[in-house]
């Protein structure tokens, strides 16, 4: 299990490689832009995605998160985009490896939990939860769609395309305002620990935060495959943990169709699954 200081530093390199990655990408693909001899739209395009993606590695928090893990991948894109058009092989082949260097280390778990905390108050530790498959594969395609219709947008701009470009740059913004709830979610899923005790702050699977003062909960372990504790991870896959409680608690999951006002259930164990759970566990044990 890594050590406090092992995570912080780890999460540091983390840190700036997905910022130094980032700068490169933004430097190479615009310096490989050079014999395109590009128009404004695409020109304007990308140093408004340079910039935006600075501010989102740069500035710590859960939006900040959201807009850093929605706005990185589009720098190998952009890459490739520019390695296509017959934009310079080697610059934009270093932009390409940038970008996904950046990129992968904005997505790790890591930096997640990382940017998560930067917005935590007092003495709280904020440990983001696994996303479920059922979720974050709707997510992640309508992020691509996005990606597609933005990229065929700029594209058809600069071949004076312009019917063709408004129609995809709205379709693009359409797709993006419809997705940034949805991906903002995903930043948004924590388990927390404060000195009073534990807390469940899930908008997607819970209607309401659920909180559990320190003499409620008994214990938080590993989970067995068996348990018939409340499964509040999603679902997600792999490993969750186990709080148990001293006593039967009432959280409200999240509402749907059949349930507009949400459901509660009752429960003296719920499984969590943090993207780490070595790491929540530990400070759950720590000294407190």
């Amino acid at each position: 299990m890594r050590s406090p200081s092992f995570l912080s530093r780890f999460q540091s390199v983390l840190s700036w490689l997905a910022r130094v990655g980032w700068v490169v990408t933004a430097v190479a693909v615009s310096q490989a832009m050079n014999p395109l001899d590009s128009g404004i739209t695409a020109t304007l395009t990308l140093w408004i995605l340079w910039v935006v993606g600075a501010v989102a590695v740069f500035v710590g928090s859960p939006l900040m998160l959201t807009l850093a893990r929605t706005t990185l991948p589009l720098g190998p894109v952009a890459a490739t985009a520019v390695l296509i058009a017959g934009g310079d092989v080697a610059l934009s082949t270093l932009g390409l490896v940038a970008g996904v260097i950046a990129a992968f280390a904005m997505l790790s778990a890591e930096l997640g939990q990382r940017w998560v905390q930067f917005a935590a108050y007092g003495s709280e530790q904020r440990f983001p939860l696994r996303p479920p498959l059922g979720f974050v594969i709707p997510a992640v395609f309508l992020w691509m769609l996005m990606a597609a219709f933005g990229t065929s947008a700029v594209i058809a701009a600069e071949r004076a395309q312009w019917v063709a470009a408004v129609a995809l740059g709205v379709g693009a913004i359409a797709l993006g305002a419809l997705g940034s709830t949805r991906w903002h979610r995903l930043s948004c899923r924590w388990l927390v620990f404060v000195p009073a005790g534990v807390v469940i702050h899930d908008p997607l699977v819970l209607l309401e935060t659920a909180m559990w003062r320190s003499h409620v909960v008994s214990g938080i372990e590993l989970a067995a495959a068996a348990t018939e504790a409340a499964d509040l991870t999603g679902p997600a896959t792999g490993p969750a943990l186990e709080i148990s409680l001293r006593s039967s608690e009432t959280v409200i999951m999240s509402a749907g169709r059949s349930v507009p006002e949400g459901r509660a259930i009752h429960l003296t164990a719920a499984l969590v699954a943090p993207s780490r759970p070595g790491a929540a566990l530990a400070q759950f044990r720590a000294p407190r």
